[in-house]
Order: structure tokens, then sequence, then C-alpha cells
């Protein structure tokens, strides 16, 4: 018999705060001397680029994708599965086309590039507009996890936001770039193994296993419209429309957003940056596609045990 938990238990606070302070702790206890200068904003050449991928991964794949990939598949397909596809565009072109640029102007930012290539307003231009779009992103990125964490704990959103904020703020600050690396590092591991761990433990509980899933799935088309997907009419959410579309918006965060390029800067060469950006795609699709299983994986679950899906009436 399944028991349904519809809020934290003492278990579960010791964990989540527990998380919250190790994190906070490792974000300081990298910075073992003050950052100054540059070093605060490209790190001090000794973070491995492995970290570096991992966080760039991290970044992508915010707390939105955490919850809305597992969220439309399970409404829906895997249609929206292929524009992860468009990984296959972006990664060659930046590191063919705009890695070595980067390299080779040593720049610090992103806009630092238009700057140089055309003159100061291009570049404040796009600063000013990479600092609202963040607003909006970091807006939504702070407010659905602590949506679902108010449901389960029974805090106060608001509070949650704030507690959240200040973790991420110190170690931030205390340690710059070097310490948001590390913290992104451990994150992409949770994130990423944590949905690895959501997968068996659905098919452990699911009659039929992840064998049935893949059943319910093909026969209730709950994975790719092959049909419609191959439809060449550029009004339809065809297979080439969405991989170009996507494959083209990748590029664009791969190549012009701070966040990201601020990354590239902290590799030594740019063997370490082709390394990178290789294994954060490959994270990407990888993790992404976990999740839209688990999406189709729920899908089945309450399928088999309707009783325990929460609807917004019995909320």
């Amino acid at each position: 018999m399944i028991t349904l938990k519809t809020s934290f238990e003492f278990w579960d606070y010791v964990v989540l705060i527990g998380y919250s302070l190790f994190v906070l702790l490792v974000g300081i206890m990298v910075a073992k001397k003050e950052m100054k200068g540059k070093e605060y904003f490209r790190g001090d050449g000794t973070i491995p680029w492995w970290v570096t991928a991992v966080s760039l991964f991290a970044t992508m794949l915010s707390p939105i994708s955490f919850l809305t990939l597992a969220g439309r598949s399970f409404l829906t397909n895997w249609s929206s599965w292929v524009g992860q596809l468009g990984i296959f565009i972006a990664v060659p072109l930046t590191i063919m086309f705009f890695l070595p640029v980067y390299k080779k102007l040593n720049i610090d930012t992103a806009y630092e590039y238009l700057e140089k290539r055309f003159d100061k307003r291009l570049r404040l231009l796009g600063s000013l507009m990479f600092v609202i779009f963040q607003i909006g992103r970091m807006s939504i990125v702070m407010y659905l996890p602590a949506l679902a964490l108010a449901i389960v704990t029974k805090i106060d959103i608001n509070i949650l936001i704030v507690l959240m904020g200040a973790v991420a703020i110190i170690y931030s600050y205390v340690g710059g770039i070097k310490s948001v690396l590390w913290t992104d590092f451990i994150q992409g591991l949770v994130l990423s193994l944590g949905a690895v761990f959501i997968v068996f433990f659905l098919g452990y509980q699911i009659h039929g296993g992840l064998g049935e899933v893949i059943r319910v799935g093909v026969a209730e088309n709950k994975f790719l419209d092959i049909a419609n997907m191959l439809d060449i009419n550029i009004y339809k959410e065809s297979f080439f429309i969405v991989l170009i579309g996507a494959g083209l918006s990748t590029l664009s965060s791969y190549v012009s957003s701070q966040d990201m390029v601020q990354r590239y800067t902290t590799t030594r060469s740019i063997k370490e940056m082709k390394k990178m950006t290789y294994l954060n795609g490959f994270l990407s699709i990888g993790i992404a596609t976990v999740f839209f299983f688990i999406g189709t994986g729920m899908y089945v679950f309450y399928k088999q045990n309707p009783t325990l899906l929460l609807t917004h009436a019995e909320d």
C-alpha cells in the first residue's frame, strides 16, 4: 500500500537545512584567501574544467527546467524534447567560432567584445538588456522552488525566497566566481543524481517497472509523434523547426549571456574551454532526457494510483 506524504516530517527538515548549510559552508571554505580584482570575477586559475562544465550545466538547467520538463511530458508527450537536440547545433558553433575569439581577446564579459567591435554605447545597451533579463529570470528561478517548498514545509513563500537568496548572496560575496562554481558543481550533482534516483524509484513503485513505462508511453503516444514531427509545414511544431529554433536559441545563451561567458573566462586554455563545453552539452541533453522520462513515469504511476493524484480542489 502506497501512502502519500503532503508535508515535510522531521528528517525532511534536517536534510533541507543540512544541505543549505553545507552549500553555504563549501562556498565560504573554497575562498581560502581574499579574492581581489579580476580574481573575484574570473577565479584564481585553480578551478578544474569539469567543475566549470557542471556549473555551466547547472546554470542552463535551472529549477525552471527541473519543475517544467517533467510536467510537460506528464501532461502531453516528448515533442518538446526535440528542442534539447539543439545542443548539437549550439555546441559546435560555439567551439568553432566564438571560444577562440573570447580566448584571443582575453575579455572579462560578453559585452566587452561589443565595445571592442563597435562602441561603448552598444556595450552599455547589451549589459542593460542582460541585467533586465536576469532580474526577470531570477525571479522565476527563485519563485518556483520556493513555491514547491512552501507547499510541503508550510513556510511562507516570501520567507523561503529571502532565505534562499541570503545563502546565495553570502557565499557569492565571500568567494566570488570561485565559490559560485563550486556550489553550482554540488547542486548540479545533486540535481543529476536525484533525477536518476527518481527514475529507479518510479521503476520500483510502478507495477511492471520501467518496462511498463515504455509500454504505456508507446501505446498512448506519450513519446514522440513522428508523423507530426516530420511535417515540413513551418507553421507547425515540426522536428526541423523546433531543432533549428532551439539550436539558435541555445547558441545565443552560450555566446552572449554573461553568466555563461564568465565561466569560459575561468579556464586556462582553449583546450579546457572545449572540453568544458562538450561535457556541458552531454550533461544537458542527458539529464533533460531523464526529466522527460520522469514525467512519463509519473503519468504511468498516477494512472495506476489515481487516488494519490492531488488536484487544486483537494489543495
